[in-house]
């Protein structure tokens, strides 16, 4: 098993697994960091394995506030994007690869990945050190039934620090979807590239499902009608230039408004909240997304369209 994928429900055919031997040290005093103390690198560990494992190589069940890890990998550059995933890491965990931050994620037992595409270096390896952080003294915080003594007593179990679930690398298409673009979500930086913030929704999809979910509900439906042929026309321009796939504007627009039922049935189910539960959007907000939609699909002839 050592070898398997791990998510056997969502197995892609170009991926690398990063399980093994790797740096690791101890920072009980948090005396290291990425720019002016570096880090004393004292033990090698087996990754998955929680250095209170003996299957880690350590098998250390003392306090330990937080660890460091680091490995080189294989991994040239390519018309792809390449994805860092990491099972879980127990419970804060900052990621840098080349130097670069790519990641910072808070929770032991939730999966999390990122984009590492652009801090790759052109040639030979890539390095990738983690940093995680786990009070075990700090009682408030998701801990499952590890214990916070020295020795697991009555029903607590030993506790678990770092990595303890797979990590591995993949190689995807340079599009991917989010399936959730909506308003609120975006953010552009200082050097004005554009980007999501939100919860991991990232699912396998056509490209023109994000597409029509963003225009259909960004605009007004007197500006989408102003400007959606030109925005569709630009986004196939900029995948193209991108590596990706070159599609003909007309398959593009067939696809364009099929996908407006997507968008529509995503946010119709906002509305159907259970009384106790608390809402998704606000009613007015997803409302008004609904009317910009329809009138799109009414507008296009969507229903002509499949």
């Amino acid at each position: 098993m050592a070898d398997a994928y791990p998510r056997p429900q969502l197995v892609r055919p170009n991926w690398t697994s990063l399980n093994g031997p790797w740096k690791f040290t101890f920072d009980n005093e948090q005396r290291f960091d990425m720019t002016t103390r570096p880090v004393e690198w004292t033990h090698q560990i087996n990754v998955p394995f929680p250095p209170e494992s003996p299957q880690s190589g350590i098998n250390d069940r003392g306090f330990h506030l937080a660890c460091w890890y680091q490995r080189e990998f294989d991994c040239a550059p390519g018309n792809d994007r390449v994805m860092l995933h990491f099972g879980a890491v127990d419970y804060k965990a900052t990621v840098w690869v080349n130097g670069h931050r790519v990641a910072i994620h808070e929770g032991g037992h939730s999966p999390f990945a990122a984009d590492i595409t652009s801090a790759l270096v052109a040639s030979g390896k890539q390095t990738v050190t983690v940093y995680a952080e786990d009070d075990p003294h700090d009682l408030a915080k998701p801990r499952g039934k590890q214990d916070w003594q020295l020795e697991a007593h009555s029903i607590w179990y030993p506790r678990t620090t770092g990595i303890w679930q797979a990590v591995w690398i993949e190689r995807v298409p340079r599009t991917f979807i989010h399936s959730d673009v909506h308003l609120k979500n975006w953010y552009r930086t200082s050097n004005g590239e554009m980007g999501l913030n939100d919860w991991q929704c990232c699912s396998k999809g056509n490209w023109s499902r994000d597409v029509a979910y963003c225009i259909s509900t960004a605009l007004t439906p007197e500006r989408r009608r102003e400007w959606e042929r030109e925005l569709l026309g630009h986004y196939l321009n900029c995948l193209a230039a991108a590596g990706g796939e070159r599609i003909g504007f007309e398959d593009a627009w067939i696809l364009y408004r099929q996908q407006l039922f997507s968008a529509l049935a995503w946010w119709t189910g906002t509305l159907g909240q259970p009384p106790d539960a608390p809402l998704m959007q606000p009613a007015a907000a997803s409302m008004e997304f609904i009317r910009r939609m329809t009138a799109a699909i009414d507008d296009l002839d969507a229903l002509d369209s499949f």
